[in-house]
């Protein structure tokens, strides 16, 4: 055996131990760590087997429930969310102190969501605009504090609302815990129910950083490269004060803020920001890590006739990040899809898309009405029963329409 050769098995022989090649990869980002998977096959079982404790869920959401598979069950059941800096700890491996968990759902789980906190141990915090009673405060959207001139949001966590812009938020509700010992500040888990749907909220936060989300079954980041990589993000849309004071905090994280793109840099398609390019959630240019789902209990049929939800709804949902010449700014763009017969909304970046969804739905949303009785209300229970909802054919339609796109 030659010199080289022994000294390629000698460093191979590090990345057989656990406690040696985990001071190593916990170094590498997580493109370092896809680069020494593929060295051989002792470094991809190495990388495998760091990855696989680095990044685990429930070991991620422990600090705030004792029972994960539970929470993430009810994620399962209600199409939350998990986003914020809660989503960017898990996917950079690192720890704030100071952080909160903040929950992004659609406005119908809202109080299935607080009520189920209430009964592990939090407590509704309300602000000074909402009602003590969680029940009342669900109608009490945050509208209602814009109305009073913005003064009733002066005792808010500005850490939390900075992120918000209120575009897509319908409120935002915080719970607190005491930690174990109580020597530690409370546990705050935050609700944030949508307007729409909660992936709207996330693609409208301030910056591109935190555009990463947690479902049930898997996680998204959705600009890795600028996020990981180079640590660099966009902002998004034109900043006020309250949002740049937020960009602040993630500055003194590590992360370079840009409020446009650099002069010479592309301004169409290029990594790692695809400006004016269609994205779609889990797409090759996503960071997307499935996670183990051993135990979850995934949502029934709505109806006997329905498909069962086997998949997270965020999973087929699209949007366009755009670029404003005049100001160079950038946002984001989407058509909001929704129908009587679809159990949530999506996004959907491409009009001729929508238009094909929206064809289907009028002539099917027709058909499901003529089956309810005439005397019968519509929406009711009866309703539900007979109606065949059509959320599983979101994720087919979607998938025809890319082929046909990239066929063609």
């Amino acid at each position: 055996m030659d010199v080289v050769s022994m000294r390629v098995q000698l460093a191979e022989s590090a990345f057989t131990r656990a406690p040696i090649f985990d001071n190593i990869l916990s170094q590498l980002s997580p493109a370092g760590l896809i680069r020494l998977g593929r060295c051989s096959r002792t470094t991809l079982g190495a990388v495998a087997n760091f990855a696989n404790r680095a990044f685990n869920i429930n070991k991620h959401l422990s600090r705030f429930f004792p029972d994960p598979v539970a929470f993430r069950s009810l994620q399962a059941r209600t199409a939350t969310l998990i986003s914020g800096s809660s989503a960017l700890q898990f996917f950079d491996r690192t720890f704030y102190p100071e952080s909160d968990l903040d929950l992004y759902t659609f406005s119908e789980h809202g109080e299935e969501i607080g009520r189920w906190l209430q009964k592990r141990g939090y407590a509704f915090i309300a602000n000074s605009f909402q009602d003590d009673d969680f029940g009342v405060a669900l109608n009490q959207p945050i509208r209602d504090g814009l109305d009073q001139g913005g003064e009733a949001l002066k005792d808010l966590d500005l850490n939390h609302w900075q992120h918000y812009k209120i575009i897509g938020v319908n409120g935002i509700y915080c719970f607190e815990k005491v930690s174990q010992g109580g020597t530690e500040p409370p546990l705050r888990v935050q609700i944030i129910t949508a307007s729409s749907t909660p992936l709207e909220c996330v693609l409208n936060f301030h910056c591109t950083v935190v555009m990463n989300v947690i479902a049930y079954d898997a996680a998204y980041s959705f600009y890795p490269v600028s996020t990981f990589e180079e640590r660099r993000a966009l902002t998004s849309g034109i900043i006020a004060r309250r949002q740049a004071i937020a960009l602040g905090k993630y500055s003194t994280r590590g992360w370079r803020i840009q409020a446009s793109l650099n002069p010479f840099e592309q301004r169409d398609g290029p990594p790692p920001f695809y400006l004016n390019t269609v994205r779609w959630v889990g797409d090759r240019q996503t960071w997307t890590m499935a996670l183990d789902t051993t135990g979850i209990e995934l949502p029934s049929p709505i109806s006997v006739s329905s498909e069962s939800f086997t998949w997270d709804p965020v999973a087929h949902n699209s949007w366009i990040l755009t670029s404003n010449p005049s100001d160079r700014t950038c946002g984001t763009s989407y058509h909001i899809a929704k129908s009587t017969v679809l159990r949530y909304r999506y996004l959907v970046a491409e009009q001729p898309l929508l238009e094909q969804l929206i064809e289907f739905f009028i002539t099917q949303g027709t058909l499901e009405f003529l089956k309810v009785p005439a005397h019968e209300r519509i929406p009711s229970e009866g309703w539900r029963q007979r109606c065949t909802w059509w959320d599983a054919e979101i994720p087919r339609f979607c998938a025809l329409y890319r082929a046909s796109i990239e066929n063609s």
